[in-house]
């Protein structure tokens, strides 16, 4: 059996609270999950099957089985992981007021959460629209008329970027893209690892790009003129060149005069590198050029054999002292 790690990018836990009466449910967002019933991720709706007591769940839809086959009651089931929003995802709660009329619902924790997501509440019965992130709260009456499903959760998209890493040691060539959060135009501020503004770009329809960058961590900052999720923020982080680095294996050895002898020549993948193979007397006995990944060199003579190597950054590499001398020979 597949085991399943359940632990969540962000997890919202919402309650809905009475005067003597509480209940609560959580939100996840895992990279397993699907926008419809999982048995592994998902769970039932309330803790009481008794209509007389308040309770909160998410609404389960669009479903024919329980991912088993076998026929199920929906109306008991409620989605609590969902995909990792890569646009606005809206979230409808089911809200069983049993015999409660006034009632709260409150953003109780939103654990990992890291501002590159807004939460909005929305009231279809009232046409309300409020700021739910953590720590707010929207006061309500369930009237008799009221739905079961009058409030959904807006999640807006998270805010996108793209890395380009340092290409070669010490370049402090790193670069990143943002892209916009919400409706353009936006204003982009961009942070050091002391909190130092770098770049700022205001009022722009186009995604931001930053340039020069050495290795380290970042901060962008997105805002827009909407009336609710005005802003984003995400850290960025450009990773230093990978080490430049070359080894190799002796896979044969060969007697004088046969030419038997095979070494296997392994690289830093990210480069390209011009290889040259080198005899005794610094003959070459081959070259290649702009190669990348690993090879095999057969054919070989016996005898102490180098090889020297540029990598695309300009660095240079000798690899010396490859005995393929047979101990026979």
């Amino acid at each position: 059996m597949k085991s399943v790690d359940i632990s969540a990018e962000t997890t919202i836990h919402v309650k809905l609270l009475s005067e003597n009466a509480w209940d609560e449910t959580v939100i996840g967002f895992h990279q397993d999950a699907r926008p419809q019933f999982d048995k592994k991720l998902d769970a039932f709706k309330f803790y009481s099957g008794n209509e007389a007591l308040l309770g909160i769940a998410t609404v389960a839809d669009h479903l024919d089985t329980a991912n088993s086959g076998d026929p199920v009651n929906f109306d008991q089931l409620s989605i609590s992981m969902w995909p990792i929003p890569e646009d606005d995802l809206s979230i409808d709660l089911f809200i069983r007021k049993g015999s409660q009329t006034e009632m709260t619902l409150v953003n109780d924790m939103v654990d990992s959460f890291d501002d590159n997501m807004c939460l909005i509440l929305q009231d279809k019965e009232l046409g309300n629209t409020v700021s739910f992130n953590q720590g707010e709260s929207y006061t309500f009456e369930m009237n008799p008329e009221s739905s079961a499903t009058r409030f959904s959760i807006l999640v807006s998209a998270p805010l996108q970027s793209e890395v380009v890493s340092e290409s070669c040691e010490n370049e402090n060539d790193g670069e990143a893209i943002a892209f916009g959060f919400g409706s353009a135009p936006w204003d982009f501020h961009w942070r050091n690892a002391s909190g130092d503004t770098i770049r700022s770009t205001i009022e722009s329809y186009a995604p931001d790009t930053i340039q020069n960058l050495p290795p380290g961590f970042y901060e962008v900052i997105v805002t827009n003129n909407a009336e609710s999720c005005t802003s984003a923020e995400k850290l960025v982080i450009i990773e230093p060149a990978p080490e430049e680095w070359a080894d190799y294996a002796v896979l044969a050895t060969s007697c004088y005069d046969v030419n038997e002898a095979a070494v296997q020549l392994k690289l830093a993948p990210q480069y390209d590198w011009d290889v040259r193979l080198n005899d005794e007397q610094s003959s070459p006995l081959h070259e290649c050029q702009s190669y990348t990944g690993d090879t095999t060199f057969t054919g070989l003579p016996a005898g102490t054999l180098t090889i020297d190597l540029t990598s695309n950054c300009g660095n240079k590499l000798t690899i010396p002292w490859i005995q393929t001398t047979s101990p026979k020979a």
